[in-house]
């Protein structure tokens, strides 16, 4: 190929027409495939052997096989083709994919009741989380990685914006054989002696959680420090010890262990959206958010304190 209107002559029929020839063995199946004549095929390979300069198919009166020119272009064809295909697909409305989401989030957010908001929209949303700790989520958002976050609400950047969702309580998480897994309320005092699965101290949960212990003359550091809340559910489920938890996490307490309601009413979080003032709100989030505090309303601990409406 040596020329721009040889390149030209290439045309996705002709093209298609070669990919028939070479995938049935015969021009007049490979008409039937593409919906045309046996003669037009035929003169699409023809015309696209002239282009080439090569033959693409050996013929005989029994078969027809490629050469070893007609594999290698084949082989290059059919990415050619798919592509047209993919490119035709995406920019089609009726084929169109929905738009994608980027949202940041704490992962005790994300773990369980997320993901049941995210079957409410299959096929209406593509959603990318960035999960982390609660400054991860304020930089993803602040940065525009994400379009917004949902995060703490208790001591976030005063150039963010945020919109409450929720109020929840915390929670023991005790292996189910454990002495307190009894009790219908645990108190902090109750913890002194157990050995202690927490957070980092880059987390709002621990700072939360240590200045109600540093009140209750219960503060010290836990025996396992953590920064992931799956490590914490693993930790959880080998027995190493308990842990506080917020209320949101629900069915996502570590297997062979319970939930007991700790007698302490100040400990709690708000969760909420946070948002960069200057930032323009896709409609698709006020959707998933509506999804979200349906799942979320039916936690025990969880309070829903926060409209549904729009942010705008």
């Amino acid at each position: 190929m040596n020329s721009t209107h040889e390149i030209d002559g290439l045309t996705p029929a002709r093209l298609r027409a070669v990919l028939a020839v070479s995938t049935t063995g015969s021009f007049s199946e490979a008409a039937l495939r593409v919906g045309s004549s046996q003669s037009n095929v035929s003169r699409s390979v023809a015309a696209v052997e002239s282009i080439v300069g090569a033959a693409l198919f050996d013929r005989s009166t029994r078969s027809v096989r490629l050469t070893d020119v007609g594999r290698e272009f084949v082989e290059r064809a059919a990415v050619v083709d798919a592509e047209l295909d993919a490119a035709l697909r995406a920019t089609r409305p009726d084929h169109r994919p929905p738009p994608r989401l980027t949202i940041a989030s704490l992962s005790s957010v994300t773990e369980v009741h997320l993901a049941t908001a995210m079957t409410e929209l299959d096929g209406v949303l593509r959603l990318q989380c960035v999960e982390g700790l609660q400054a991860a989520v304020e930089h993803a958002v602040s940065t525009g990685r994400a379009a917004a976050g949902l995060g703490d609400l208790s001591d976030v950047d005063g150039d963010l914006e945020i919109r409450p969702l929720w109020r929840e309580e915390f929670r023991v998480a005790v292996p189910s054989g454990h002495r307190l897994a009894r009790r219908r309320r645990i108190e902090l005092g109750d913890l002194s002696t157990e050995p202690l699965i927490g957070f980092s101290r880059d987390a709002e949960l621990r700072t939360t959680v240590d200045r109600e212990l540093a009140i209750a003359r219960q503060l010290r550091t836990p025996d396992y420090v953590v920064d992931r809340f799956r490590t914490a559910r693993a930790l959880g489920a080998a027995g190493r010890g308990v842990m506080v938890v917020p209320s949101i996490i629900g069915d996502a307490v570590p297997r062979g262990a319970r939930l007991v309601r700790l007698d302490h009413p100040d400990l709690s979080r708000t969760i909420g959206v946070i948002r960069r003032a200057d930032s323009e709100i896709p409609p698709q989030l006020d959707e998933l958010i509506s999804h979200l505090v349906v799942a979320v309303s039916a936690t025990d601990g969880v309070e829903v304190i926060g409209d549904r409406q729009g942010m705008a």
